[in-house]
């Protein structure tokens, strides 16, 4: 997960832990959340100056925020076990999150919730019909329905609530500060401030199954024929404004093998790409790797080694082919 000035991701550190949360780039008021996350549904989302994952402890899942809360927008929700008890902060089981300049929203067995900054309504959830998925940027939110039908709200001062009519059922939105991007049959439509000189326009894509948005700019994963069995047939690729960044809009050729996740942030893009087989001598291993570049002033974009650990105990066993940024 990119965001401004920070990246956040979850690797492998060894056979024993089954998560391992790692950020590097600016640091934030309280330090990071949890180096150690475990359970299921594992999330994470970062805002203007925090971040927040999902927890899976005391009998159940939870999320917990670090960072700046000039807004409320660090206050760990409550865990709720019921509709009764779900008042102020309270979730039960969120299984998304997204965030937010100085917001945050999350989606639980009750629908969507959202906590910190409302001066703008970006906290005020409409009514939704069992809701899915929601997305958070800048000041604006908006969710999934489970008609596949796309809501926004908050700030909507440059057209982000100007959802196309004919787009149709949607499977994947994302939140720039004051755009949004949907996929619909495989489609990627953008709306809001697009329409600016710089901004380009996206390609079009027959399968584009993910979407990510930043700062100015969007990314997205496009499902194409596999090339070998090892590689996943997903395909990066990046649109939007260029800003001072240059080669911010174009995606490394060499992370585009085998590449599970993308995310955007504010001028520069980070990637997650999986190496599966006999890697190393004597070991048959599937390790992760982390690829950022772009915008670079607070190291941002210099993926730590121990990102491409997998069943290692330490990063000396790692192949610097396969995570050659070193920080």
């Amino acid at each position: 997960m990119a965001g401004n000035g920070r990246a956040c991701a979850y690797g492998i550190l060894n056979a024993f832990s089954t998560a391992y949360l790692k950020c590097w780039g600016d640091r934030i008021i309280g330090d990071y959340v949890s180096e150690n996350v475990t359970g299921s549904y594992k999330m994470l989302s970062i805002g203007d100056d925090h971040v927040c994952t999902t927890l899976s402890d005391f009998g159940g899942r939870r999320v917990g925020c670090a960072g700046n809360n000039a807004a409320g927008q660090t206050i760990d929700p409550e865990v709720a076990t019921s509709a009764a008890t779900r008042k102020g902060h309270w979730l039960q089981s969120p299984n998304v999150i997204a965030s937010g300049d100085q917001h945050n929203c999350a989606v639980d067995g009750f629908g969507v919730y959202c906590w910190g900054d409302n001066s703008k309504g970006q906290t005020q959830v409409p009514a939704l019909l069992s809701p899915k998925w929601v997305a958070a940027g800048g000041n604006t939110s908006c969710a999934i329905d489970g008609d596949d039908a796309l809501h926004c709200w908050g700030d909507l001062s440059a057209g982000q609530g100007d959802i196309p009519e004919a787009i149709g059922a949607v499977s994947h939105v994302a939140v720039g500060s004051d755009f949004v991007c949907a996929i619909s049959e495989g489609q990627v439509s953008c709306w809001g401030n697009t329409e600016t000189p710089t901004w380009q326009a996206p390609s079009v894509y027959s399968q584009a199954v993910f979407i990510s948005a930043g700062t100015r700019h969007a990314c997205i994963l496009d499902q194409t024929t596999p090339r070998t069995d090892t590689q996943s047939g997903l395909r990066a690729d990046c649109f939007g404004e260029q800003g001072n960044q240059l080669g911010l809009l174009d995606v490394p050729n060499d992370v585009q093998n085998n590449i599970r996740s993308i995310a955007a942030g504010n001028g520069f893009t980070c990637t997650m790409s999986v190496y599966e087989g006999n890697e190393f001598v004597n070991e048959n291993t599937t390790h992760r790797g982390v690829h950022c570049w772009g915008k670079n002033d607070v190291k941002q974009a210099v993926s730590p080694k121990v990102m491409c650990l997998n069943y290692h105990k330490t990063a000396l066993n790692v192949d610097d082919r396969y995570c050659p940024v070193v920080n």
